[in-house]
């Protein structure tokens, strides 16, 4: 039987199991050392713009960054975040999560302030055990934990297996008035009933 030469890479990040290493051995006398580094990626520059009829300006950009932390505290102000809502509507101000298979949304018209929509992560837990819940925050919440923990469980999903990075999105599916939770996965869509947690639709 044919073997592949030790020194070949015979295929992308050299085998099935995609180690990115080669047995073959060199000549290298000590360990490798970083003499110049040079920044590839780009900037990202924000302006405002107006109208000034009759004369033009040219715009001298910097040759250097500059303003650095600036984005970070006005974030809001250019759009690049959304403001913080207001989870039990009491006044108790928290950010929006950034992770893709968290959610905010109103889906429960009856009780007060927003709901949370969570699916677990088969890449973090076990992929025999994955669910999705959804937490109310009618009852008070701590402000010292950001306001989204010690919500109330409303409903939890039945089990999903294999929910590997789930993306969460909030849309009237059906145009009955009333928003569903529409779930994707590398393998398969599902949208949930909002009120219940109740499968409606699914697509693998």
């Amino acid at each position: 039987m044919n073997q592949t030469p030790t020194n070949d890479w015979p295929m992308e990040r050299h085998d099935p199991q995609m180690t990115g290493h080669t047995p073959l051995k060199g000549k290298m006398l000590q360990t490798p050392e970083v003499i110049w580094r040079h920044y590839l990626g780009l900037w990202n520059n924000h302006l405002v713009l107006t109208a000034a009829f009759g004369k033009s300006e040219g715009i001298a950009l910097p040759q250097e960054p500059f303003g650095e932390g600036y984005l970070g505290e006005h974030a809001i102000e250019w759009g690049l975040r959304q403001p913080p809502v207001d989870i039990d509507g009491k006044g108790t101000l928290v950010n929006r999560p950034n992770q893709s298979s968290v959610k905010l949304a109103k889906l429960l018209p009856d009780v007060p302030g927003y709901q949370r929509i969570e699916f677990d992560n088969a890449f973090s837990i076990s992929a025999e055990a994955n669910y999705g819940r959804l937490y109310a925050y009618d009852a008070p919440v701590s402000p010292s934990t950001g306001g989204l923990q010690g919500g109330r469980l409303v409903w939890q999903t039945e089990r999903v297996k294999d929910m590997y990075s789930p993306v969460v999105a909030i849309a009237d599916t059906d145009l009955d008035g009333q928003d569903e939770i529409v779930m994707m996965t590398q393998y398969h869509l599902a949208i949930y009933d909002a009120r219940t947690g109740q499968n409606k639709d699914s697509v693998s």
